[in-house]
């Protein structure tokens, strides 16, 4: 992932233009009227007017002014997500309408919106907002292929929201034993899901081990790691137990149910959940450590 260049606040007070330059100036940040008092009011002008100076029917950037151009979306990004949903859904889709200019232009847009906004490692993820973003290409796609995946992102992505019920599941235990999610009795309920072999779900399997957290958290009965193998009952599954903690409780997706259902979105694991004792959702598909500053 690039890195992200993010705009100063100080332009939004003064004013001062920000440019990209590569193959000729791609991109400016629009000139704030001086009757524009207020940080709100310069902040949202920004904000409405950002793309001003960019010519979506221009593809020549694909080839010469890429980097620019992904700085230029990634501050676009942190901006709307200082926003409200109701404000920053609306930006959004008026963006995308720009980028409907050229088919070309919107896939490239949308492959980085995606990127940023849902890919884990992502310091701007927001899946809200990117369902958005998705609900917008559902019904204004250039092509087919780019439709189907906006319908599929927002059919999953909108499934077990923060604040519902996560729904119900089994798995099975080494033993054989099927269990059900919504059984496991805890005050907290941390859901692991993962893949045997791949390096992220490696990395966030040794956070978990070494966190002093969730160590104490298990040993004290105050939280239960369900870590699920989004495989079926596969010998890398088996292999793979050695390095999950005995007090952690160790399942697999039986049948693959949970994937070929789509019930969560596991597309790309790791994905981590915490739920209370009821099984509400209190964190959704984030970096461990939220879900440590949370249990803190």
């Amino acid at each position: 992932m690039k890195a992200r260049i993010l705009i100063p606040l100080f332009l939004f007070l003064t004013g001062t233009a920000f440019s990209q330059n590569a193959a000729g100036q791609l991109f400016s940040l629009p000139q704030i009227p001086d009757s524009l008092k207020t940080v709100e009011k310069r902040f949202n002008y920004v904000v409405k007017n950002y793309w001003h100076s960019f010519s979506f029917t221009d593809t020549s950037y694909l080839q010469t002014g890429e980097r620019a151009v992904e700085e230029a979306l990634v501050n676009y990004v942190d901006l709307l997500s200082r926003l409200p949903l109701e404000k920053s859904g609306p930006y959004l889709e008026e963006f995308l309408a720009a980028t409907s200019a050229n088919a070309a232009v919107q896939n490239h847009m949308n492959g980085l919106l995606r990127k940023y906004l849902v890919n884990y490692d992502s310091p701007l993820r927001n899946h809200d907002l990117y369902i958005c973003a998705a609900e917008y290409l559902k019904e204004h796609a250039p092509d087919e292929i780019t439709r189907y995946n906006a319908m599929q992102d927002a059919a999953l992505l909108s499934r077990n929201p923060q604040g519902a019920k996560a729904t119900d599941f089994a798995y099975m235990l080494p033993d054989n034993t099927i269990r059900k999610m919504h059984e496991v009795a805890a005050k907290y309920t941390l859901l692991f899901f993962y893949t045997p072999g791949c390096s992220s779900c490696t990395y966030v399997t040794n956070q978990l081990k070494g966190s002093e957290i969730v160590g104490n958290m298990v040993q004290q009965g105050a939280l239960a790691v369900l870590a699920v193998c989004t495989q079926d009952d596969t010998p890398s599954w088996r292999r793979y137990l050695e390095d999950i903690p005995n007090n952690w409780i160790n399942g697999c997706d039986k049948g693959m149910s949970l994937t070929v259902e789509g019930v969560y979105d596991l597309r790309v694991p790791p994905v981590l959940y915490l739920l209370d004792a009821n099984k509400k959702i209190l964190l959704k598909d984030v970096p461990f450590a939220q879900i440590e500053e949370y249990l803190k």
